[in-house]
């Protein structure tokens, strides 16, 4: 009896291996019923896959990708004999669900190009490049020493492709690599003659600059003034006679050294503190200063409220309805050439909005004989809002006959407006750069 069950139990056993069998791999979907699991086949080079070998049907499984060095993964795929699995994810990380066959998955990598950067022998000097082998994209830095007695003349970079562009100046270049090699060529020139420069301080003030300097070279100069003065000019002559152009403004000056000794000097304005001069300040000026003509009155106002440009006290004048003016001759002295500046500056405040006031600048460089150039400040968008207007002394926005006016050819400064009502207009301070 027992002989007949045994027979029976390997029966059974052979009949489900032989269905399996004849089914291939695949098992129905309630195959986990049985607790047969599936297998996960990895097929990789030059990097590699990690993942469980095998898996229960429904079974979330994490694939983790590790490229070998300087490799980097191109595409990964997982397959069975009934097709494509889905695998979600990015970077390194993918996943998918079990399904109830066995699974290929194959991952191919490629091996990240790097291109040489050739640096061309040259006589005068050396160039280095850091690092000497790059990857694409990659920043690579150029350093150039030049041998005693030579200078860069010039240096260029290119590949098949063409030209690359450099950045950076003195002896340090720097480009991208592009996805090609690299060819660096430089070339060195013989130092030009090294030249004097002689320094004449000025009373007022301080040149600072550089005692020699090789021919073509760029030379700097500070000249600092001292209190209460400003640059005028600045004069490079030449030991044999002659002058060399020196350019800037203000503190920073640049001649190019020629082939000569030089000697530097520079002229100092009394009255001027660095690049403004205030025109006018109604705190400090009186009304009976000033000469009036017009059908509007005038009166000084002192007021914390109204500072502007550090001062407290503003020039008001009140206009009727209608058509207002007011023309007032402005004393100033010494005398000024406003040709040195380029710049005017106004703080104002109007009582009426919108409202647009003409500035106009006025000379009488010979008796009979007006020039004049009209500025518009404003609107005032806002009544009693102060407001700093700007405008270029050679940019008159009306009409001109001349200008910039010169503060010597007796001076006038003239308001006028047009609105139909009365209000109020004040300045507080005219100043020129």
């Amino acid at each position: 009896m027992k002989k007949q069950i045994l027979v029976g139990v390997v029966f059974a056993l052979f009949t489900i291996a032989t269905f399996f069998i004849a089914c291939g791999s695949e098992v129905p979907e309630n195959s986990e019923n049985f607790g047969i699991d599936f297998s996960i086949t990895i097929n990789a080079n030059s990097g590699t896959v990690e993942a469980p070998p095998r898996a229960m049907p429904g079974a979330t499984i994490t694939l983790t990708i590790i490229p070998a060095s300087d490799h980097f993964l191109e595409s990964i795929s997982a397959t069975t004999t009934s097709g494509v699995v889905t695998l979600s994810g990015d970077g390194n990380t993918r996943t998918f669900t079990m399904p109830n066959v066995n699974v290929i998955v194959t991952a191919v990598f490629v091996q990240i190009s790097r291109f040489n950067i050739n640096i061309q022998a040259v006589t005068g000097g050396i160039v280095t490049a850091a690092p000497t082998i790059a990857l694409e994209n990659e920043q690579v830095t150029l350093t150039i020493t030049p041998e005693i007695g030579y200078r860069l003349a010039n240096i260029i970079a290119a590949s098949v492709s063409g030209a690359i562009m450099l950045s950076g100046d003195g002896n340090t270049r720097t480009f991208t690599m592009p996805n090609r090699d690299v060819t660096v060529t430089a070339a060195f020139e013989l130092l030009p003659p090294l030249r004097n420069i002689t320094i004449v301080q000025p009373e007022n003030g301080s040149i600072t600059a550089p005692e020699t300097a090789h021919e073509t070279d760029l030379v700097s100069l500070t000249v600092t003034p001292n209190s209460g003065y400003r640059v005028q000019a600045v004069t490079v002559t030449l030991v044999e006679g002659g002058t060399v152009e020196a350019s800037g403004s203000d503190s920073t000056w640049t001649f190019t050294m020629p082939a000569s000794d030089v000697t530097v000097t520079a002229i100092l304005e009394e009255g001027q503190a660095g690049d403004r001069f205030v025109l006018w300040n109604f705190e400090e000026m009186p009304i009976a200063a000033f000469s009036f003509w017009g059908n509007t009155s005038t009166s000084r106002v002192t007021d914390p409220a109204i500072i502007r440009h550090g001062r407290p006290g503003a020039l008001q004048i009140n206009y009727p309805g209608g058509y207002g003016w007011r023309v007032m001759r402005a004393p100033y002295n010494p005398p000024l050439d406003l040709s040195e500046f380029t710049v005017v500056r106004i703080w104002a405040r109007s009582a009426y909005a919108p409202l647009t006031v003409d500035f106009v600048m006025e000379a009488q460089p010979v008796p009979g004989t007006w020039i004049y150039s009209i500025y518009t400040i404003g609107p005032w968008e806002t009544a009693n809002e102060w407001q700093e207007f700007v405008f270029e002394l050679n940019n008159p926005s009306g009409t001109s006959t001349a200008g910039p006016v010169s503060l010597e050819s007796m001076p006038f400064w003239f308001l006028r407006q047009w609105t139909g009502d009365s209000g109020q207009f004040w300045i507080c301070t005219i100043v020129v750069e």
